[in-house]
């Protein structure tokens, strides 16, 4: 029976949930160039990966104790492109690692216009420009709230 830790190789479209067990991979060079060795948990069990560097670009972010969730997809031309986003819940994600990917955004930024636009009231007389105004400084706000920027306490 081998001792050897078994490497994870990350299928399309497939998220895979795991646990990063040291604060940075071990990095080298081999004969097929440089590399990023990271051991993870999944399910409890432990495995390597070889991260090429996009993907270690998302990874460098977590620290060890760290819960992601990495899936590996396709883009609309074919090219390969690497999400890594922290699990719900973890209470254990770093600071560091609040990047947000495009998606997200444009989502936090639909839900920020709503909320403003809900905020300032009815009215079936056409805004003002100071309607728009005071609509876009709240629509900012929010955004800083939802991305983290905003340290101040909230009741949540």
């Amino acid at each position: 029976m081998s001792d050897r830790m078994p490497t994870l190789q990350i299928k399309y479209n497939t998220a895979y949930p795991v646990e990063l067990l040291y604060d940075q991979p071990k990095q080298g060079e081999s004969q097929y160039g440089k590399y990023n060795l990271y051991c993870l948990a999944v399910n409890g069990e432990k495995h390597s990966l070889f991260a090429e560097d996009a993907l270690h670009e998302e990874l460098k972010n977590y620290k060890k104790g760290n819960r992601v969730i990495i899936e590996r997809n396709q883009g609309d031309k074919g090219q390969l492109q690497w999400q890594v986003s922290p699990q719900n819940g973890s209470p254990n994600h770093a600071q560091t690692a609040t990047k947000i990917d495009k998606r997200t955004m444009e989502i936090y930024r639909s839900l920020a216009l709503k909320i403003a636009t809900m905020s300032i009231g009815q009215s079936l007389q056409k805004w003002g420009q100071s309607e728009l105004n005071e609509i876009q400084e709240r629509m900012e706000h929010l955004l800083l709230i939802l991305i983290g920027e905003v340290h101040e306490e909230l009741p949540f």
